[in-house]
This record gives structure tokens, sequence and C-alpha cells, in this order.
């Protein structure tokens, strides 16, 4: 096996210790030269060449940076910390030279991951948006409830304060008159919104008092999927599905030269027409298909329509990009309050990463292939451990036990994988100090 280098420097609350026999399980070696990375971020080891950096470590632990920084987890959880990013990086370059990321399987679930990413950062930019957008409603509004107001409502609504005396009741009722006055001013506002959009299926324009229609019934009504302070609808509607829903119906129906109805009956047709649409809205277009979300729309009821609680999905979808292009317009995704992403580390490794290794363990049956246990190891385990088992008693923790040594198997397994890479591999590792994570 080849050395492992360490330079012996450091101290724990803002640095990485490593002792003298250097990470329990890996050798000792000579002096190298620490480089910078352009983020002026001090080499901690190499593999190969390839460095990792102090933002590499963050987050393997379930740490975040700020706690990791502070030293909290003790020195031997730095030590082994830093020893999960370099076995990390062996899995990940063992992928590469597989050529793993070329796997027709892995690609597919690349790009469904991609699309999610996309998908995730709308959502957090119409959040944004929103959010801001109820804040200058509180604003605007500039509204006080008077006491006629409140003692209104309380009597309206004395079962929901049943429990809470009077006088805080009325405290409570006063903020929610506030935010259903700022309410009413958000809800014009998104009427707005979708007043200027311009919808589209498979080319197909939505015509306006359908959108005006929908967000009245399909949004503004339920409190889930609108306004917070929006009256709780009776009976949720499904008005933007099923308009949707039979333009693409039609449309096929057409192009086929079949009868609509006939079509109609043909749940999985229907559902895979559904899911192959393209939606435009405004300059966006989008494949019904890459939201997961709508799949649910036909899983809940295959033999008929959807649950009538998911009808608002596609219109939130709609909603959500429409927010976010808005969010774009005001250059929100340019401020402090909208980072790159919500998890800018996690141990150096991006999803895309995380999936190739995870790709790697598949192919080589580290998890896939449970090992198989004897009652005489499930015995002995059971009598190693008979304090922690005795009140649960042996037959009801054989399965557990199972489980558990499947589990030690499955990284022994593991552990006896990397062992083969590390002796192959060119790693060195750097004691040093540890400069503060960038905000």
């Amino acid at each position: 096996m080849k050395k492992w280098s360490i330079v012996l420097l450091g101290s724990l609350s803002m640095y990485l210790l490593l002792s003298c026999a250097g990470i329990k399980g890996y050798s000792q070696g000579s002096e190298v030269e620490v480089k910078e990375n352009p983020g002026k971020e001090k080499v901690l080891a190499t593999v190969n060449g390839v460095p990792i950096y102090q933002k590499d470590i963050f987050g393997i632990g379930g740490m975040p940076p700020a706690a990791f920084q502070q030293g909290q987890g003790g020195k031997d959880f730095s030590q082994d910390i830093l020893k999960r990013a370099i076995d990390q990086e062996l899995l990940y370059q063992e992928a590469k030279s597989l050529e793993l990321d070329k796997d027709p399987e892995y690609q597919e679930q690349l790009n469904r991951m991609k699309q999610y990413e996309k998908q995730y950062e709308t959502q957090r930019l119409a959040n944004l948006l929103e959010t801001k957008r109820m804040s200058e409603s509180r604003e605007k509004s500039n509204y006080t409830p008077s006491q006629e107001e409140i003692d209104n409502y309380y009597e309206a609504n004395k079962d929901r304060f049943s429990k809470i005396v009077e006088s805080q009741a009325k405290s409570r009722i006063s903020q929610i008159l506030i935010s259903q006055k700022a309410g009413e001013e958000y809800q014009k506002w998104l009427k707005e919104v979708f007043a200027k959009a311009t919808i589209k299926v498979n080319g197909k324009p939505i015509s306006k008092e359908t959108l005006t229609s929908s967000i009245e019934s399909d949004l503004l009504s339920t409190p889930m999927f609108g306004s917070p302070m929006a009256p709780r609808a009776e009976k949720p509607s499904n008005v933007f599905f099923e308009t949707v829903k039979q333009m693409i119906i039609e449309q096929a129906a057409k192009e086929k030269g079949e009868e609509k109805s006939e079509l109609e009956k043909d749940q999985a047709k229907v559902k895979e027409l559904f899911l192959s649409a393209k939606m435009s809205i405004n300059d966006k277009t989008v494949l019904l298909g890459d939201y997961p979300q709508l799949q649910t729309l036909f899983v809940q009821n295959p033999q008929g329509p959807p649950v009538p609680m998911y009808y608002p999905a596609l219109l939130m979808i709609v909603k959500e990009e429409l927010l976010a292009q808005q969010a774009k317009a005001e250059k929100l995704d340019q401020g402090a309050a909208f980072p790159g992403s919500p998890y800018p580390v996690m141990g150096g490794l991006n999803q895309e990463r995380m999936m190739l290794i995870r790709r790697l363990e598949e192919k080589s049956g580290f998890y896939s292939q449970p090992a198989s246990i004897t009652d005489e190891e499930i015995n002995q385990y059971y009598e190693e451990n008979k304090a922690r088992w005795e009140k649960m008693g042996f037959e009801k923790a054989k399965m557990r036990i199972r489980n558990i040594l499947i589990s030690q198997k499955a990284q022994e397994k593991r552990e006896g994988f990397l062992e083969k890479l590390r002796a192959k591999a060119d790693i060195k590792i750097m004691e040093q100090e540890v400069p503060e994570a960038k905000e």
C-alpha cells in the first residue's frame, strides 16, 4: 500500500487535527506541497492528484459548515470526515474509470434528477416572490381591525377558540384579520399575473376565461394551494385540470380519427397522452411528464378520474412557473436571499457525483446482494449484546439482529472494496489550518 503523506500542524476549533499516526487505518509519509485553489482554500488531501478542499468535507457527517467550523464533533469526528471524503473520491474515480457515467440507466436517472433540480429552483423562486408580495401587501393595506370586527369574528368562530381565554383569542383574531386583508391584496396581484400570461397546451391557447375561473375555483378557494388566508372551499375544484385534459384528448382524437368518447374510456392511453403533452407558459415550454406530482393524478384512481384533492397540482405548476419568471424579472435570483443551492456543499459531492457512486455500489453488490446470515451468527450476536435485547426477548429480536448483521456484512464488503482502491491509489494527506468557510 502506498504511503499517505501527513504534515503535522493545526488545532481543532478552526483546524482539522490529524494525529501523528494519521487517520486510523492509514499510514504516515513525508511532507508534500500544499496547493491553493482559485478560492484560496487549502488542500487537505489529494487522491490521485485530485485535491480535496475544506468545502469538500462540510456536510459529510450531517453537520453544517458553521458547526464543523466551531469544532463540534471532536478530533476523531473530523478525522473520520476527511477519511470519508477521500473514500468518496476514490469511489467516484473508480466509477468514472469503469465508464458507469455512460450507462443508459444512469443517464436516465441523471436527467430526471436534473429536471427535479430545475423544478425545485422554480419553487424556491416562486416562494421568494410570494413572501415578498405578502410582506408588501401587509404594508400596503396599513390595516388595523376595529374592536367590532374582532368581536364579530370571535362570535362567529367561537368553537375554534374554545380552549383559550377570550383575551388571548381576540389577540390572535387581530392578526388573522390583518393577514386576511393582506391576502386580498395578494389574490388581486396573483390574478393580474395570470391575466397577463399566455398558456398553451400542445400549441393551443387556454382561454383567459378558463384561467380566471381556474384561479378562483382551484387555487384561491383552497388555503393549501392559494393564499393561506383564503376561505376553505366546500369541495375542491378541477376546472383547470379537466380543461387541459379535454384539450389533449380532443386533439389526439382528431389526429387519430377516433371518437373522443371512445378514447376517454382508455385510462392508460389518456395518462400517456397527458404526460406526453407539452405546455408553454409564456416563453417556456415544459413536458408534463417531467412532473412526478402529475403522475399521481392517475395513480390515485387508475379506473376513473383523479382524486379531487390532487387537481390543483397542474395549476400549481403553472403558478410556480409564472411567479419564478416574475422573480427573475425582478432579479430576485441574484440577491443574497437566493443562494445558488439550499445545500451548496454536501461533502463535496453534488447530486451527480452521489448518483454515480451509488451506481458503482449497486454494480458491486454491496447492498443489492444481501449476505446469508446463519442462526449461529444471530445467537452469537444476541449473547454478546444481551443487555440490549433482553427486554425484547430473543424471538422478537431475531429479525432486527439479522438486519444488523446483513448491514454489517455489506459494510465489510464495501470496506474490502475500498481497501483495494486505496492500495493502488496515490493518496496524500496534509494536516493544516482550515480557513473560515465563506458565506
